[in-house]
């Protein structure tokens, strides 16, 4: 039976609560579907279709529950249908919480209720649409008044999605229902997975030049005007990096730094600058920068020259402050020299000794920044300057270079040694 003697059959026709519908709309999405013995339902979750990718968002798209029979591809390409004959106010719908789903007077143009499917004709049973479902009435009811039942169906769930949708300006734009909804007329019951499309969908006319291309046009935002990720129980939305290499994950940590110089108004999407001061000043530290038990193995990686220490942590306040909290400082009295050496055996010789391996000299030379990390110059001048120690700090060969550094940078020298000081003559 062709649209045309369906659509004209329906006077007459006693209502219907047929919760197929639900699973018509092109907006009704789920990854799951039951079916059983009308007490024992069984839920199964499709896999990504053959010609997609990727699915859909859960979070974007919450998890929807339908245990209903339906066939699209049916309605579509044997009945004739078109989407519109069925969701005729998405054309006016300019919200995404909007219900598109078609009222139950357009299903009984075709669906006759208690009567039993003949060929071209549908029919109008409840296990049509619901999967092994068996009503039960009141005696005496009428049961063609379905609403009178006393075993109503498994319900349906569908949570509203969490992203800006108007149908009407796409519509009026001249954009096709299956631009978005291109697999919807070859399935059986419409999905997430199936129907709705992915952001790859939106960014081919979201370009910035056919349409905005500003994440706010889409996504949900907070009172601030920052797009809204936490949708608690429904989960945190996170940037899954297929189009703007942006994956939150693991590597991002160290990796982002390439995307927020190159794109930085990109990160204020979602963060404010406070959210990343706070964490390239120290003041809060994310669980997985370092491992749990950082504290007792940190100063091989610090003595390893790693650089990366510098790029959150100031030396001469950071480190230094917490070793002087816990008392691991050369002028802490509190520190047990006896039982506990920062430093190793041979870091200091008696002057005119030869020095050894370990000897500090040798450590300051190959990586100053590490002695930095706990001591000021004034720690290294208590024994090098002239007068105390007099332990010269100059390499041999230093007075042929010496100009040239006191040339670059006097005050330096005079850290030691006096303005007036001899010593200084051959370098003026």
């Amino acid at each position: 039976m062709k649209k045309s003697s369906i659509m004209n059959s329906r006077a007459g026709r006693t209502r219907i609560s047929l919760l197929m519908i639900l699973s018509a709309t092109l907006l009704v999405t789920s990854p799951m579907w039951a079916f059983g013995d009308g007490e024992n339902y069984v839920v199964e979750t499709e896999q990504t279709p053959p010609n997609r990718k990727h699915l859909p968002s859960p979070v974007i798209f919450p998890d929807q529950y339908l245990p209903l029979n339906f066939n699209h591809k049916l309605h579509v390409e044997e009945a004739g249908f078109d989407c519109v004959d069925c969701h005729d106010t998405a054309a006016s719908s300019e919200h995404s919480r909007t219900n598109l789903l078609p009222p139950e007077e357009t299903c009984l143009g075709c669906h006759i209720v208690g009567e039993p499917p003949e060929e071209g004709v549908p029919g109008g049973t409840c296990e049509t649409c619901h999967i092994a479902y068996k009503a039960v009435f009141p005696e005496g009811a009428d049961e063609s008044e379905t609403n009178q039942v006393s075993n109503p169906p498994p319900h349906v769930v569908i949570p509203p999605p969490n992203i800006k949708m108007n149908h009407k300006v796409h519509v009026d734009a001249g954009i096709d229902c299956a631009t978005c909804h291109k697999q919807t007329a070859e399935v059986e019951i419409a999905t997430r997975d199936n129907s709705l499309p992915v952001m790859g969908t939106c960014l081919t006319c979201h370009d910035g030049t056919k349409a905005s291309l500003e994440c706010v046009t889409c996504h949900e935002t907070t009172s601030v005007g920052r797009m809204k990720v936490d949708f608690g129980a429904q989960g945190m939305l996170r940037p899954s990096g297929r189009y703007f290499g942006d994956t939150h994950d693991a590597a991002f940590l160290k990796d982002h730094a390439a995307l927020a110089r190159a794109r930085g108004d990109y990160c204020t999407n979602c963060h404010s600058q406070s959210f990343c001061n706070d964490c390239h000043s120290g003041a809060l530290r994310p669980g997985r920068v370092h491992p749990s038990n950082w504290i007792l193995i940190h100063p091989t990686r610090a003595r390893g020259n790693d650089m990366a220490c510098s790029s959150c942590h100031r030396s001469q306040t950071f480190c230094t402050s917490c070793h002087e909290r816990v008392g691991v400082t050369l002028a802490n009295a509190n520190f047990p020299k006896d039982r506990l050496r920062f430093h190793p055996a041979g870091w200091l010789n008696t002057p005119g000794a030869p020095r050894g391996p370990n000897h500090h000299g040798f450590q300051a030379q190959r990586n100053i920044r590490t002695c930095a990390s706990c001591h000021v110059e004034n720690d290294c001048i208590s024994c090098h300057a002239t007068g105390t120690l007099n332990v010269n700090p100059h390499p041999i060969g230093f007075k042929s270079t010496c100009k040239n550094r006191m040339r670059a940078n006097p005050q330096t020298c005079y850290k030691c040694h006096t303005p007036t000081d001899p010593n200084l003559f051959p370098c003026r």
